[in-house]
Formats: C-alpha cells, structure tokens, sequence
C-alpha cells in the first residue's frame, strides 16, 4: 500500500484480506509513534502523515472495540474468532489477568477448538507443549489443561469459541484500554476505557466506574480530560 493513500484503504485491504463482513467496525490498526506511545490509525488521514520515519511501517490489527456481550452481540464466525484470538493474546501479554483455574479453563477451550477431541492414544504427554498461553508457563497449568480439555468431547469450535467468549467476559479487565493520567491533586490514576463505561484504577485497585449510560459530557482540552456524569444517587453531581 503507498503511504499517500488514506488509512481507510489500508484498513480495508486488511479487512478484505481476513475476509470480515460487517463486523470489521469493531476492529482497526494500531501503531507506536516515536515515543512508543500506541495509536489507533485515522482512516481519514494520509498513513504517511502519521508516522514518523520512513516506510516499511508496523501495524497491529486488533480489537478496538470489544462489546459488552460477544457471545450474542458478535453474529460472524470469523468475528468471533478474532475475538477469542485476541483475547489470548491479551492473555499472554498479561492485559487480562484471572484464577489459576480460570486460565485453564480458557485454554482449554482453544486447544478443544485447534485440535478437536481428546484422544490419550494421540495426546501423550507433553502435547500442550506447543500452546503457550501465558509466560513461563508451568508444568501444573498444562496438566489441568489436559483435564478439562478431555472433558470438552463433542464441542465443535464455533461451541467452545462461544464459551471462550461467555467467560472471558466476565474477567475485570476484559476490553479495557488502560492509560496513564493524573487527577487534579498530581495522583498517579490509570483510565481505563471498557465496554461498560470509564474505569478509574489506583495501584491496581479499582476506584470508580462511570458507566456510559450516566455520562453526560466528555471533553478534552490540550492535557485536561473532563468526565461529568449522573450519580447513582438521585440529587447529587459528580466531575
């Protein structure tokens, strides 16, 4: 693609390449400018004008939108897919974090869907080797991926990708894009940006959910990012 054209014809080369339909909205390219800051491409500018250097340039397809029910919401095989690859990505890369017991489960889910069926006459010992789902993985994760994979017979990929989905969902940091930021008094804060609405994080605790139903303004002046939002108690505000 030359870099004088748009990012929207990159972007669509992409699409077209995976072979996505309409749900190719919640996907896009991300890249690191010169700080190693990441950024979402902008279809409607020049990819050239964007980057700093000269080409080749590096992009990441990912999600940039997860939906808050990807079971039901997500109707495309495919788009269901790239969920459940990225979600494992997001795994490994340590931007999702669950239980021991969790964790396994999830794998096990993708090694039902990657190679069907327990079978002990073609699964011998160490066959999981080559899976590798988070870092320095241990020896005992394996071994209770291999339980419950055997206990997956019969479940098709597209079954065990919805189940991936349905409980992925529900881990803490499932979609959120954390930020670094400081609050009015100099604190260090992270913002996270979820599918159920704006998230405030200190230390790895979670303060706060602004949830986009009771946000009511958004603006963002040079480095000041303002949040106005309904209470959850009636007759009171909240910036």
């Amino acid at each position: 693609i030359n870099a004088e054209y748009g990012g929207s014809v990159l972007y669509q080369s992409v699409i077209r390449s995976l072979d996505l339909g309409p749900e190719a909205k919640y996907f896009s390219l991300l890249f690191n400018d010169e700080y190693k800051f990441p950024l979402w491409l902008d279809h409607d500018k020049k990819i050239k004008g964007q980057m700093k250097g000269e080409p080749p340039y590096k992009f990441e397809f990912r999600v940039k939108y997860y939906v808050s029910e990807p079971g039901s919401m997500l109707t495309e095989e495919l788009t269901r897919y790239q969920f459940v690859l990225q979600l494992k990505q997001d795994m490994f890369n340590q931007r999702l974090s669950c239980t021991f017991r969790t964790l396994a489960l999830l794998a096990s889910y993708i090694v039902q869907s990657e190679l069907g069926d327990y079978d002990a006459k073609i699964h011998k010992t160490g066959y999981l080797k080559e899976f590798k789902f988070v870092p320095n993985q241990p020896a005992d994760l394996e071994s209770e991926i291999k339980e419950l994979h055997a206990m997956h017979t019969g479940l098709t990929p597209e079954e065990v990708e919805l189940r991936y989905l349905e409980k992925a969902k529900w881990l803490t940091a499932y979609g959120v894009d954390m930020r670094s930021v400081k609050d009015c008094h100099g604190l260090q804060l992270k913002l996270g940006i979820a599918p159920s609405g704006i998230q405030v994080y200190q230390g790895g605790s979670l303060l706060n959910t602004f949830e986009w139903p009771r946000i009511t303004k958004l603006k963002f002046h040079q480095k000041k990012f303002l949040i106005k939002a309904q209470p959850k108690e009636p007759g009171k505000t909240f910036d």
